[in-house]
């Protein structure tokens, strides 16, 4: 990862994922990144530096509702809100040909795959940070 991204913006987003761990107490996790571009090659290998990075977010716990989360985030330095960089989980399946929450009962996965929605994960995030004071 070049430093510009790694050391802002991904910081950032590792650093909000980790108050939703604390906060919701499980959730699951996929990271990594997109292999079907790369940004250039580097070192005498010439290893490839992947031009996007990604987490996809699954909170499971039944009874209560699930919802799933995903970032596709360019790597590179920016200052834009993390909440530019929300995709479905469905969109990024498309972008990685992995299928993340597979285990999940059809219908669950379906739904919440489908669409990512910020604004639920940020009700959580304030609730767990007004909780901490």
């Amino acid at each position: 990862q070049k430093p510009e991204f790694n050391r802002k913006i991904w910081k950032n987003l590792e650093e909000l994922v980790r108050t939703w761990a604390e906060g919701y107490g499980k959730l699951y996790i996929a990271t990594g990144p997109i292999l079907s571009s790369f940004m250039e090659y580097i070192g005498e290998g010439k290893i490839g530096a992947p031009t996007y990075f990604y987490k996809a977010i699954l909170y499971y716990d039944p009874p209560k509702p699930a919802k799933a989360i995903a970032f596709v985030l360019k790597n590179e330095g920016s200052t834009k809100p993390l909440s530019y960089f929300v995709v479905s989980v469905d969109e990024l399946e498309k972008r990685t040909n992995i299928d993340f929450f597979y285990q999940l009962p059809d219908s669950i996965e379906n739904a919440v795959e489908a669409k990512s929605d910020f604004g639920k994960w940020q009700v959580q995030s304030e609730r767990i940070l007004s909780n901490k004071r």
